[in-house]
């Protein structure tokens, strides 16, 4: 059983929605990228808001209402709300976009000072969505891809936009064929979409995969 659980864990890390399509407003040929090995990646979460109010607001409401029910939930959502960055958010766009790229030359990664190009993720606007057993509604993000060059921060190359980007986890299709395996995977997706970390994660690993099919495409 508790192979079967990592298994299923796994699985569930790695299943993404196949759909999403980036709106380019500029430099949507990638051309510049043709015959790099690498590419630097950077995240600005400094534009975030949720549905619409600004990040500060939304977490000093979120502190105050949440200590008000049990006293330090608040202070462990907002803890929370900045290490998932790191420790979720950032892993599976950049984990995804590797996998994905069918040239595999190319791989994205964080703080490379080798790069010629550099990737900036910039997150805007967000709902959580819900993951409880009185229903379930998964996370939606915004996201601008801009393409800079490493030693010219200035000088845009390409940019573009995904839009509401949905996050949830769910157990991969199929799943439920596998003798003993579907209903601890279904559980599984259960337990993890109730956090809205997790479902955020899957917005940015829809990205990531989004972004690699098209790099791949173009090149």
């Amino acid at each position: 059983m508790r192979q079967i659980l990592i298994a299923a864990c796994a699985c569930l890390a790695s299943h993404a929605c196949m759909g999403q399509k980036i709106q380019w407003e500029s430099g949507e040929d990638l051309a510049f990228l043709k015959g790099q090995k690498e590419l630097a990646v950077e995240y600005d979460y400094s534009a975030i808001t949720v549905k619409g109010e600004r990040e500060a607001d939304y977490l000093k409401m979120q502190r105050e209402e949440l200590n008000k029910d049990e006293k330090g939930e608040g202070d462990a959502f907002v803890d929370e709300w900045t290490r998932a960055r790191t420790s979720k958010y950032q892993p599976h766009f950049e984990k995804e976009f590797n996998k994905r790229i069918e040239d595999s030359a190319l791989q994205v990664k964080p703080g490379s000072g080798t790069a010629k190009y550099t990737l900036i993720i910039i997150t805007n606007d967000m709902a959580l969505g819900k993951g409880s057993a009185f229903g379930k509604k998964p996370a939606e993000v915004d996201f601008t891809l801009r393409f800079v060059e490493s030693a010219n921060r200035d000088k845009v190359l390409a940019q573009g936009k995904l839009e509401d980007v949905k996050g949830e986890v769910k157990a991969p299709k199929g799943s439920g064929f596998i003798p003993g395996a579907g209903g601890v995977m279904s559980m599984t997706a259960h337990v993890m979409n109730k956090e809205y970390s997790n479902r955020i994660a899957e917005s940015y690993e829809k990205t990531g995969l989004a972004l690699a099919k098209y790099i791949s495409k173009k090149l």
